[in-house]
């Protein structure tokens, strides 16, 4: 059994036993932030002066409250729920009671918005708006409700769930997380927007509404373009404004709890509580609630650009048992991790996880797993219920991706605790990103098909050079496949990947290519015909004559005769004269050949290309 399912139902025993009903009495909240002076008043009981709002002032049923422009007010109730008054807006707390732990609130807005953070309402309690004649039945946790310039109606949530009712024109929606309803003339139109429940959308929304010339049709079209605006702007924010919390175990045992918050230095955050601005070192932001709301809670964290601009930027969820419950079981300590969140690695290579644990039972088990390994029982090897505990790792290892380190703490008295923490390991540093990306490449007809492995969760870079000039780098995807086309003639290629850890593997290959020259001939000095002008010498004399035969192979790449691969010369009755790229000084050729006087000579003549083209001519030559 959980800790969250044991003590719920030691929570229900105990209601059983205790078997007596106190009467409803008046719940209280008080006052955690006030911004802008005497723009933010306070009406006590709805009834004499107003007065400047307080920090730590108590709130109670039936109280006012009314802000002007850049104005704030930020309410904590008991069970842990916050309200935002924002400014320009007036409203009214009507109902605010609890009964035996059962908390029902309901806030009057007259004008202007409203954020809220309600924790889900345990054993049937309830939580409520009202603007005029519409009602908003809240079931968690975050959202606006407000009322627009034109006196309508808008909720929107961007956690949880929403009941919205307009008895004027006796509609009704429900809507949840990342929708909005707007009451426009006689119907209330749902949009889905991605800011929805952020408090700047409804200014946003307001400012559409205030058009009357607009169709319903455009005004939705104007609000998602609004909401599209307002989505990049904020993600911009977070972006700038990122921070890490420390964690909470599942289960809790006291309503004050106090959080560390790592934030770039200026930086301004909060937990529905005057927001502190960060000088870069670790902060600390308390939080609590009534004793006796024994339940789940979600502890909201927002960052401040001003008053009048906010966003959420984290959260942590947990389980409140209660004071009794620690009471009864005096003997049980939560296991707690003492460890900053989330666990950054780098450097070091290696993960250390810290905490402490109830030692007083010997037969629990404590393990740290990440990925496939699990830790041995670290209950025996830890002095006092503290543990320390650290596990190696790399790429060679296999479990750089691993996103949470997991600590579980089991008893059979109390059942089982864990505790999730999330892991950012940096794959920039060497000592965790050990291997190189493997590279091959295979090359086909002026081709070189180039396959990535070992990448996984890494970011690799590869680049591809011709003569040692880069002409491509690229990003590598998943696939890890690259086809290169390789250029004419012969060159040295390098195929390279570089991880994000500088890791480099690279291939260098001396490659031919030789594709199809088009045109090209072979061009005879003095024509296909010559004539031997030679007389004829004195009797008993060889008639053996030797000519110098010149022709130009014209159309070769920069008239480069590497491109040649072998030139074949022949006679009839004589040896060929066979000439390859080694013999070839240019791409004209001259080479003396043997004719015979007094007869007609044919010489002819084959080149053949490296990218085996073959072209023929022939030569004749007559007699004298």
């Amino acid at each position: 059994m959980s800790f969250y399912r044991y003590f719920k139902l030691v929570a229900v025993a105990t209601a059983l036993m205790v078997g007596v009903s106190t009467a409803a009495k008046n719940s209280s909240g008080v006052i955690r932030y006030v911004a802008g002076g005497p723009d933010a008043q306070h009406q006590k009981k709805g009834k004499g002066d107003w007065k400047n709002a307080k920090y730590k002032e108590k709130v109670f049923q039936n109280d006012n409250f009314r802000t002007g422009d850049e104005a704030q007010i930020i309410i904590a109730l008991a069970d842990g729920s916050s309200l935002t008054i924002n400014e320009r807006t007036e409203v009214s707390m009507t109902e605010l009671m609890n009964e035996d732990g059962i908390n029902r609130t309901m806030v009057n807005i007259k004008n202007g918005k409203v954020n809220f953070e309600v924790q889900k309402q345990a054993n049937g309690g309830s939580f409520k708006f009202k603007t005029g004649t519409s009602t908003a039945a809240i079931r968690g946790t975050r959202g606006f409700f407000g009322m627009s310039s034109k006196r309508k109606p808008i909720a929107s949530l961007s956690k949880g769930s929403l009941d919205f009712q307009d008895e004027s024109s006796n509609k009704k929606v429900s809507i949840k997380e990342g929708q909005t309803a707007i009451s426009i003339g006689n119907e209330i139109v749902v949009l889905d927007l991605s800011t929805s429940g952020e408090a700047q959308l409804f200014d946003q929304i307001d400012s559409v509404l205030n058009d009357t010339t607009l169709s319903i049709d455009s005004l939705k079209n104007a609000i998602k373009a609004k909401d599209q605006q307002l989505n990049a702007k904020l993600a911009q924010l977070r972006e700038s404004m990122s921070c890490t919390f420390s964690t909470l175990p599942d289960t809790i045992y006291t309503s004050n709890q106090t959080i560390k918050a790592s934030c770039p230095a200026g930086t301004m955050i909060g937990i529905f509580d005057t927001p502190v601005r960060s000088n870069g070192q670790p902060i600390e932001l308390n939080v609590n609630w009534a004793p006796s709301l024994i339940g789940p809670k979600v502890i909201p964290f927002t960052c401040y650009i001003d008053s009048t601009t906010y966003f959420p930027c984290g959260q942590l969820a947990t389980y409140y048992a209660g004071n009794l419950i620690k009471k009864m079981n005096r003997a049980s300590i939560p296991l707690t991790i003492t460890s900053s969140s989330p666990l950054e690695i780098c450097n070091s290579a290696n993960v250390t996880v810290e905490g402490s644990f109830d030692s007083t039972n010997t037969d629990a088990t404590l393990f740290v797993t990440l990925g496939k390994y699990t830790s041995p029982n670290l209950v025996p090897l830890s002095a006092g219920g503290h543990f320390s505990h650290t596990i190696p790792i790399s790429d060679k290892l296999g479990n750089w991706n691993e996103q949470n380190v997991i600590v579980e703490y089991t008893s059979e008295e109390n059942g089982t605790e864990k505790v999730s923490i999330p892991l950012s390991v940096n794959k920039t540093c060497s000592a965790i990103n050990m291997l190189p990306p493997n590279i091959s490449v295979n090359v086909r007809q002026c081709k070189a098909d180039v396959s990535i492995n070992q990448t996984k969760g890494d970011n690799a870079i590869y680049s591809f050079y011709i003569d040692n000039n880069l002409k491509k780098e690229h990003y590598v995807d998943e696939k890890g496949k690259f086809s290169e086309t390789l250029s004419q003639g012969a060159h040295q290629y390098k195929f390279l990947v570089t991880d994000q850890a500088g890791n480099k593997k690279e291939i260098t290959k001396n490659i031919e290519c030789f594709r199809k020259i088009n045109p090209w001939k072979i061009v005879l000095k003095g024509g296909n015909e010559e004539r031997l002008r030679v007389p004829p010498p004195p009797d008993k004399f060889s008639q053996t004559i030797y000519k110098r035969l010149s022709f130009t192979i014209k159309g070769l790449p920069n008239n480069d005769p590497f491109f040649i691969k072998q030139i074949v010369i022949s006679q009839s009755g004589k040896k060929d004269i066979i000439l390859r790229t080694s013999d070839l000084q240019s791409n004209t050729i001259e080479q003396e050949i043997e004719l015979t006087r007094g007869k007609e000579n044919k010489v002819d003549i084959v080149v053949t290309l490296k990218s085996q083209q073959v072209l023929k001519a022939t030569k004749k030559y007559g007699g004298h």
